[in-house]
């Protein structure tokens, strides 16, 4: 058996979509917290767009092929199944019908952008980055996707512009946040 053969084998079903497996692999790169809070948003989202949990409980409709390996899943052998939440997002994504996946993959870029830019944002303006708020931008996301995401990032930007503006926060030599009464 060839080299070449080898790699074949191991192809996972989202390395022959290049933009997905870029989303997925970017999800699985962040910290644990921000891995649970990002899967958990395209968790909802493809609750919301695409009715998955009922799509897993139809069984014939999800294939023969998807069920096993979402049975596989629970091995716990890919990198992104350590963390629960990524799990879900990414069996979430697995089950949909290959037109439905490619749309959810734009919404998985689409939330990539928001991230990093929320993160931009926050290394800009020199703020600490809060889960409170990866939070919120990730439900704005959610429920109004991309659009309503921006908007909750510009929203950030400018109350984080007049903090800074106002010294309301300073960041101690530490890397601590305090904030000024």
């Amino acid at each position: 058996m060839e080299r070449g053969d080898v790699t074949k084998k191991h192809e996972r079903w989202h390395d022959k979509k290049p933009e997905l497996a870029k989303a997925i692999h970017f999800l699985a790169s962040l910290p644990n917290d921000v891995q649970t809070i990002i899967g958990d948003c395209v968790v909802k989202v493809a609750e919301k767009e695409y009715k998955v949990s009922q799509l897993m409980n139809d069984l014939k409709s999800v294939g023969s092929d998807k069920v096993l390996g979402l049975h596989q899943s629970q091995k716990k052998r890919r990198n992104y199944d350590k963390n629960p939440s990524t799990q879900k997002a990414v069996n979430h994504i697995y089950v949909l019908p290959e037109n439905d996946q490619i749309k959810m993959t734009k919404q998985v870029l689409n939330l990539m952008d928001s991230v990093f830019t929320y993160f931009e944002i926050h290394k800009t303006l020199n703020a600490p980055v809060e889960k409170e708020t990866l939070q919120n931008m990730a439900d704005a996301f959610a429920e109004g996707g991309i659009k309503k995401a921006n908007d909750f990032n510009k929203v950030l930007r400018k109350q984080l512009t007049e903090a800074a503006k106002q010294k309301e926060y300073i960041i101690d030599s530490q890397g601590d946040l305090i904030i000024r009464q």
